[in-house]
């Protein structure tokens, strides 16, 4: 439904989320739903969770964000709104407790089918729904210095991902494109980190804290991203921009249901196989992204009806306690203590290997001598083979020469068996014509051997002896 052009009768609509804290993906969650309200003719009123509000209004729309948890929180319990209306994607911790309220709710959603799950535990009838940021129009944000075309590599890093990859600096500074470090995550002081850190900033632009409307520009105009944010990561993803994002529960629910768990990494190794993955391949994302948008338009649809409906029967929304107290100030103490202790973790671990690094200096020290004694015997024993293989060499020369003077005698040899093979064949050949010669001979003697005088007979006679010698 469409209130558009109904300007007497429009609706007006709460959003609760967090819009308090500098918290990106939070404030880009109301800026959304204010923008799809908008869209169908809703007037979006945003509701300051540490404030009373005395305004009327049709319905409430609470989230997203990690807004479902267990209950004794001073700040999150302020989301448990019983005039609350819709939840919409909201995230849900795993022990988040004292949920029967949802039951009143019109539409329960959550932004993960792990976290539906965790709502049906608890009997709560409950939608998957991605998160409305999907939907988000950014405000165009400029790079300065950027060529057409040009690859560009966004960066985003908190402590935790340096806890589990500590060569993460070393990572990209061999990414060998143009790098943006983008501040996302504001609330824990991420621009001092990036600032701090060894990276290599030749050719790199380092951005000012932006809006969540220019960071979703900013990111939309990477080739891919390195990123320690779900929201940093879904304001990539529904720009069709490839990312790397470090695995954490909440990342891991959400784009476990798009089947990109293989853009997750919880080491240096896995961050380098993502990242040659990014340099192999083309990817596409733009079937998962309208099937999510197809769902939030859908579901915004619905909400739409729900307030007419509530219009049409006269309900509203009761303003909130009057005797609201403020918490601002104590909930930035709050972020700014968990940001401090999650530097201090990273110190801890940083020391930590710094300690061990000495430990494995004074024992790489050992294994050098070691290694060192153990080089100058194998320069010995190939100093030794060597030698064995020049005396091989030489005996084999020798062994090549004797081989050519016998093919030399060889062929000598052969030579002469041929001219004796000749030789007796010439001899025997005389044989033959001897013997016919001594045939003839003798049947001529025997033909005259009756008449002729004896004097001829003897002559015949040494004729044939000679002949015969």
């Amino acid at each position: 439904m469409n209130f558009s052009g109904r300007a007497a009768i429009q609706p007006r609509v709460g959003v609760s989320v967090d819009s308090v804290s500098q918290n990106t993906g939070d404030r880009a969650i109301g800026i959304a739903v204010q923008q799809e309200l908008s869209r169908r003719g809703i007037e979006p009123v945003l509701l300051n969770p540490l404030e009373p509000t005395d305004e009327e209004l049709d319905a409430v729309i609470v989230g997203g964000g990690d807004l479902i948890r267990p209950r004794g929180d001073a700040f999150y319990d302020r989301f448990r709104a019983p005039g609350g209306t819709i939840l919409n994607a909201a995230g849900v911790w795993e022990d988040a407790d004292d949920l029967d309220y949802l039951h009143n709710y019109s539409y329960v959603s959550a932004r993960s089918r792990a976290e539906v799950a965790i709502l049906e535990r608890h009997g709560i009838n409950a939608h998957v729904l991605p998160c409305t940021t999907t939907m988000m129009t950014g405000e165009p944000y400029r790079l300065d210095g950027v060529e057409p075309g040009e690859p560009l590599v966004g960066i985003h890093v908190v402590p935790y991902t340096l806890r589990l990859c500590p060569d993460f600096v070393e990572i990209v500074n061999a990414i060998p494109h143009a790098k943006v470090f983008i501040p996302f995550t504001h609330y824990n002081h991420d621009d001092s980190l990036m600032a701090a850190l060894a990276f290599d900033r030749r050719n790199s632009i380092t951005l000012p804290r932006l809006t969540p409307e220019q960071l979703h520009s900013v990111i939309g105009q990477m080739t891919y991203v390195v990123v320690s944010s779900l929201h940093a990561s879904i304001f990539a993803f529904s720009q069709n921009v490839p990312f790397a994002t470090v695995r954490q529960l909440k990342v891991a629910n959400y784009f476990e249901d798009r089947g990109l768990e293989r853009w997750m990494f919880r080491s240096g190794d896995e961050l380098r196989q993502i990242l040659d993955g990014f340099a192999r391949d083309r990817v596409d994302l733009t079937e998962l992204i309208e099937a999510d948008r197809a769902a939030i338009r859908g579901a915004f649809d619905e909400f739409a009806d729900i307030v007419q409906q509530r219009r049409t029967r006269g309900e509203g929304t009761p303003a909130s306690d009057p005797a609201h107290q403020r918490v601002d100030e104590s909930l930035s103490e709050a972020q700014d203590v968990a940001a401090v202790v999650d530097r201090d973790g990273l110190i801890g671990v940083l020391l930590a290997q710094l300690a061990s690094g000495r430990t494995a200096q004074a024992q790489t020290a050992v294994l050098a001598e070691n290694r060192h004694a153990e080089i100058v015997r194998l320069q010995t024993v190939a100093e030794n083979r060597h030698a064995e293989i020049v005396r091989l060499q030489t005996v084999a020369e020798n062994r090549h020469a004797e081989i050519v003077r016998l093919h030399t005698v060889t062929g000598e040899r052969d030579a002469q068996v041929v001219r004796l093979q000749k030789l007796a064949e010439e001899l025997q050949a005389e044989n033959v014509r001897l013997q016919a010669v001594t045939e003839e001979l003798r049947a001529a003697l025997a033909r005259y051997q009756g008449w002729l005088p004896i004097r001829v007979l003897r002559r015949l006679r040494r004729l044939r002896r000679r002949a015969s010698a």
